[in-house]
């Protein structure tokens, strides 16, 4: 966990969790509360509690939209399941229909 007050970017306000495996319903509102002591209450957002819970896409997202002033154009879906050959991540435009992003993990065509 990244430790609020070192490194080039100090600041006392701040702490980063790293989570090793992938997130369910709830796991925020718990992981706020085990690193930082505070509860959301019922029905309520981390906001309440002066927390803000971001992915990294979503932070690098961000980022790069302030810092470089460049746009949300694109993301990284993956696509798997029964009838693609080949998972993989595949970079799509925001917007692309789902079967479009399927269709760029097909090298070979679907799985028959």
């Amino acid at each position: 966990m990244y430790q609020p007050g070192h490194g080039r970017f100090a600041d006392p306000d701040l702490a980063a969790s790293l989570g090793l495996r992938a997130a369910s319903v709830g796991d925020a509102t718990r992981r706020i509360t085990a690193l930082t002591g505070r509860v959301i209450p019922p029905r309520s957002l981390p906001y309440a509690v002066h927390v803000v819970v971001q992915n990294v896409a979503t932070a690098a997202a961000v980022h790069d939209a302030v810092r470089f002033r460049r746009p949300l154009l694109d993301r990284v879906v993956t696509v798997t399941g029964p009838g693609v050959v080949q998972p993989r991540n595949v970079r799509a435009p925001i917007g692309t229909p789902t079967w479009c992003a399927s269709a760029a993990a097909w090298p070979g065509g679907p799985r028959a």
